[in-house]
């Protein structure tokens, strides 16, 4: 428990037998966690460190066998985690290894600060385009540490599985952004400042999506789903000007003493 909210933490994992070791390592004894679900896609061999092996009355363990895509995976671990009553839920995908055991406790003050309800870890050594209040904005969207509030999954939902290994974390912040739950327009996302300091990341050659003729085709009918729900194309989204952001937020905070989490 933090502030005496339920906090769960779904670890995603794919392939990455080594790197997961490390992630679940990092977190499994962390004192304010209350569960943590690890889901495993697909039936990849796990020898040394499976899943299994981890599990106790804290940690549960949930294998997808069936090759659905990211946003299935991610699904299993929001049910679970909602089930079972979280306040704060986080996914960490097995290439994210956390340093810092505060740092789920560093984005549950910082989305309260500026009274958001999810937040994306965009941080990989890129510069960021602002700062505002404890929070740093980047245009590119990484989806390896989410933070979402029990109420924000609720009231925009789960992820949409029919984008494939790609673009479903993208629409779900398009959602969230939409709802006034995390930034005010697309094309600008909201991490807390310095957030890289709390992370080991690396993007794995070995096992990262490579752009074959299957990758493109899932890319297409994104692409072409989201059209399909919101009426225009991702790329001709407008990002908010710098004065939109601190409007946004400067209305967020004063409706802060109002709301409770």
């Amino acid at each position: 428990m933090y502030k005496d909210k339920k906090i769960g933490v779904g670890v995603i994992t794919y392939n990455r037998e080594e790197s997961f070791n490390k992630v679940i390592t990092a977190i499994k004894d962390i004192d304010y966690i209350d569960t943590i679900t690890i889901v495993k896609h697909q039936d990849k061999p796990y020898k040394n460190y499976h899943p299994n092996n981890f599990v106790n009355d804290k940690i549960k363990y949930i294998n997808v066998v069936n090759n659905l895509g990211v946003a299935s995976v991610k699904n299993a671990a929001f049910k679970d985690l909602l089930n079972k009553n979280c306040d704060h839920i986080f996914i960490i995908e097995d290439d994210i290894e956390v340093i810092d055991k505060n740092v789920f406790k560093y984005y549950i003050d910082t989305a309260k600060k500026n009274n958001i309800e999810h937040l994306n870890f965009c941080n990989t050594l890129k510069p960021s385009l602002c700062n505002i209040n404890g929070l740093s904005f980047y245009h590119n969207l990484y989806a390896g540490f989410q933070y979402f509030t029990r109420h924000s999954l609720e009231v925009v939902g789960l992820m949409d599985e029919r984008y494939i290994n790609l673009l479903e974390h993208v629409e779900h912040t398009y959602r969230c952004h939409l709802m006034g739950l995390s930034a005010p327009k697309f094309h600008i996302f909201p991490d807390i400042e310095n957030s890289i300091k709390y992370f080991n990341f690396k993007e794995d050659n070995e096992t990262s999506i490579i752009k074959t003729d299957e990758y493109n085709k899932n890319l297409m009918n994104g692409f072409n789903y989201f059209y399909e729900r919101y009426g225009l194309e991702i790329r001709n989204i407008q990002p908010p000007t710098y004065q939109e952001l601190i409007n946004f937020y400067t209305f967020k905070q004063k409706m802060y003493k109002s709301k409770t989490y």
